[in-house]
């Protein structure tokens, strides 16, 4: 796993601002596109403007595992109609996803809202049987979504952009799919859960937290 912190003073508080500190770093050099660990890897990066210093804060986490239910999003995938295996919710339910109304899993926008994004105060070591975040504080439909490619990788980024009215303390993020379960049903099912040193926001401050599933092709 690698972490890296960089900080730059600023007040832009748009995206924009922020995904520039990408070409910020320090010693030792790293960027996202350095992390050609294998051929599948999970990116999370999440970016902290501090509103009463104008400092904002970078930071980068490579190499974390993906929960059982993401492994079992794909298995049940190439079941077709035939869907007999059953995921965790974030409500701790087991369900069983219908592929076959076109439905299945979206990742973007559908009745329920979508794809979310997790923040929490949850200090507990990731495990892959997690189906919800340890203790949430906010939850958000993700706010940006694309498919790049990167030299001889592919990226399939999903984003979403946090302000606060009270102070926390951020420990905890996760990533959850919209999935179809039958009679007009869907579920929130967390296919991703990480754990960080303590970031600290205050009211105003802004936190856009970015997951990156990157697929090196050669």
């Amino acid at each position: 796993m690698n972490w890296e912190k960089i900080e730059r003073i600023g007040i832009a508080l748009s995206f924009i601002a922020l995904a520039a500190l990408g070409c910020l770093v320090v010693s030792p050099p790293w960027t996202e596109a350095d992390a050609d660990e294998g051929l599948f890897t999970v990116i999370l990066i999440l970016e902290h403007y501090d509103c009463e210093t104008g400092v904002s804060h970078r930071y980068v986490k490579t190499g974390d595992l993906l929960l059982k239910n993401f492994a079992i999003l794909i298995a049940d995938s190439f079941r077709g109609a035939a869907g007999k295996i059953k995921v965790t919710n974030t409500a701790g339910n087991q369900i069983t996803p219908y592929w076959y109304y076109g439905g299945g899993v979206d990742y973007l926008a559908y009745q329920s809202g979508g794809a979310k994004i997790y923040i929490g105060s949850g200090t507990g070591a990731p495990s892959p049987s997690d189906y919800k975040l340890q203790s949430t504080i906010k939850s958000k439909v993700i706010g940006s979504h694309g498919l790049s490619k990167s030299g001889s990788s592919l990226n399939i980024t999903v984003s979403t952009t946090f302000t606060f009215d009270s102070s926390y303390t951020i420990t905890e993020a996760g990533l959850s799919v919209d999935v179809y379960h039958g009679d007009n049903e869907h579920s929130q099912v967390l296919i991703a859960r990480d754990t960080f040193a303590a970031i600290e926001v205050s009211p105003g401050d802004v936190l856009t937290v970015t997951y990156t599933f990157k697929f090196n092709q050669g």
